[in-house]
């Protein structure tokens, strides 16, 4: 699950720098599952368009494995932030469900 944190749109297949723990990768957003509603919490299927303060729920490749747990289980190695690769700045905040 991802909130984005960026004025410009999350991009489908776009390559961003994942900072998991102290590792920092290469990432590819692969697929937007869904968006969710933060007043109802459904989600939602037909627009997966993800703009500022949106949550999704997202497929991330990276390009090195990671071991991680969920975020329930442990805070520290179930969360992630995304930075976008052109400038250097954190646009996304996730944690691993």
């Amino acid at each position: 699950m991802v909130c984005w944190l960026n004025e410009r749109n999350l991009a489908l297949n776009g390559k961003y720098f994942l900072r998991h723990t102290t590792r920092d990768v290469r990432c590819i957003v692969k697929e937007i599952k869904y968006k969710l509603n933060i007043s109802t919490m459904e989600p939602i299927t037909d627009d997966k368009e993800i703009r500022m303060n949106d949550i999704a729920r997202v497929t991330v490749r990276t390009t090195q494995p990671l071991v991680y747990d969920a975020y329930h289980r442990n805070r520290t190695t179930g969360s992630l932030i995304l930075i976008d690769k052109a400038t250097n700045t954190t646009v996304g905040a996730g944690m691993i469900v």
